[in-house]
């Protein structure tokens, strides 16, 4: 009886943490690309991003009132990308959403608000030889940013808080929309994309890395 209960209570556990958008890129709808080829990922299909005018727009479907924001991906970046100033992962919303985007020399940096306050070098991860996980989480209070499972960094979230219901951009900055911006499109690979409407532990949703 004792085992049933556990089983029980880890499945609901797990419906918790549901996403609300969760791609595996190979069911995903293409009408949403721009520029994109499914390729091989992790498991199935990964997107595969040319760093020109490749990008993802998905319709976000976030509420008033939610407690949270939480991304969750796989990448494997192009050596290429380290000439660049700076090109954009994933842009939720504008001016105090979320922007994830690497600078040069692959420095991730993570926006949270009006201004980038996580800066992480991927040099460690050897990122041209194997796929990173990378989930940033942000409430009203502070953003996280965990790599490979592990908590890198916590920063303040100051501003008030003004969470916005506009697009998902996967590979561009939001304030480019569709127009074609080479220095900060991304070049590379992502794959398993969850994103939550509120704050989830690391475990949540990365089975293995």
């Amino acid at each position: 009886m004792r085992f049933i209960f556990v089983i029980i209570f880890f499945n609901i556990s797990l419906l918790a943490d549901k996403a609300l958008i969760e791609e595996d890129f190979d069911k995903l709808n293409k009408k949403t690309f721009k520029n994109i080829e499914l390729t091989r990922g992790k498991e199935g299909k990964a997107a595969s991003f040319d760093g020109e005018s490749s990008l993802i727009n998905l319709p976000t479907p976030f509420k008033k009132g939610h407690s949270g924001v939480s991304v969750s991906f796989f990448i494997k970046p192009k050596k290429s990308d380290i000439k660049k100033s700076y090109e954009n992962l994933i842009s939720i919303g504008s001016h105090k959403g979320i922007s994830i985007r690497f600078k040069q020399e692959y420095t991730l940096s993570i926006g949270a608000g009006t201004h980038h306050r996580i800066m992480h070098s991927l040099k460690d991860q050897k990122y041209n030889r194997k796929w990173i996980h990378i989930l940033v989480t942000r409430d009203k209070k502070e953003v996280k940013l965990y790599i490979d499972n592990v908590l890198i960094d916590t920063s303040p979230c100051p501003e008030k808080e003004q969470y916005n219901h506009q697009d998902i951009l996967i590979g561009a900055a939001y304030y480019d929309g569709d127009k074609s911006v080479t220095e900060q499109h991304y070049e590379g690979l992502i794959d398993e994309l969850k994103i939550y409407d509120k704050v989830i532990n690391k475990q949540s949703g990365i089975q293995s890395i």
